[in-house]
C-alpha cells in the first residue's frame, strides 16, 4: 500500500502540463503589454525598421509572428496595407509615437 501511494504521488508530478492553447502565456502577456504602442508591430517595445518590414510582409500576405495588429493598423481601417507602412516609417524617422490608431488623418504625412 505504501509503495502504491508513493507511485501515485510520483505519477502526479510526472504528468506533463498541457501547453496553453494560445501559446506561451509569457509571450502573450508581453505582446499585450505592448498593445498600446503605435507602430510596434512585432511587440518588442521599440518602433524600428523591423516593424516596417513586419508590416510590409503582413501587407503582402505573408504570415508574420509575433504580430500586434492593434499597433500595426495605424489608421484603424481594419486593413494592414501600405498606408500603415507609411505611418510607421514616419514614426521611425521622426520619433513621433504619440500617434494612436485612428488619430492619423493625413495619409501623405505632409501636413496638407
Amino acid at each position: 500500500m505504501r509503495y502504491l501511494a508513493s507511485l501515485l504521488f510520483l505519477l502526479c508530478f510526472a504528468v506533463p502540463v498541457p501547453a496553453h492553447p494560445l501559446g506561451d502565456t509569457r509571450d502573450m502577456a508581453n505582446l499585450m503589454a505592448q498593445a498600446s504602442r503605435p507602430g510596434d508591430a512585432d511587440g518588442d517595445g521599440v518602433v524600428d525598421v523591423v516593424d516596417v518590414m513586419t508590416v510590409v510582409n503582413k501587407a503582402l500576405g505573408y504570415s508574420v509572428s509575433p504580430f500586434v495588429e492593434a499597433n500595426a493598423d495605424l489608421n484603424a481601417d481594419g486593413i494592414i496595407d501600405i498606408v500603415d507602412v507609411m505611418y510607421i516609417v514616419h514614426i521611425v524617422l521622426h520619433g513621433d509615437s504619440s500617434m494612436g490608431p485612428g488619430s492619423i488623418e493625413d495619409p501623405n504625412v505632409d501636413g496638407k
